[in-house]
């Protein structure tokens, strides 16, 4: 699935509905926001939160679902190596759940 392409007016919305400011959650959402496709120590980095998959289902994803959009993650295609293991490596982005549902029906899934 292909990370949202997000205009002006849905940036906004999205921030808006974070009502205190500098949270990790608005930082991973900020982030997110300009980049698709980051790691998870990336967005451990910028947010300080330890436990990214946590803040996306318990914080973020029930405020910016009426909107219609969430943050999930994907595994890369081809995981890279360190030291000779395959260590799985994920990429968060910002996903429309309109595209998600398409997707969902082009292969015969429901929900």
């Amino acid at each position: 699935m292909n990370p949202a392409k997000l205009s002006k007016a849905e940036v906004e919305s999205i921030l808006s509905t974070f009502k205190m400011k500098d949270t990790s959650s608005e930082r991973v959402c900020k982030f997110l926001i300009k980049s698709s496709d980051v790691t998870s120590s990336e967005l451990r980095a910028c947010s300080g939160a330890l436990n990214m998959s946590d803040l996306a289902n318990r914080i973020i994803n029930p405020k910016i679902e009426s909107l219609g959009f969430f943050i999930a993650c994907q595994s890369m295609a081809i995981p890279p190596k360190f030291r000779g293991s395959s260590n799985e490596v994920r990429l968060w982005s910002i996903f429309r759940e309109s595209d998600f549902e398409l997707e969902q029906l082009n292969k015969g899934d429901t929900k």
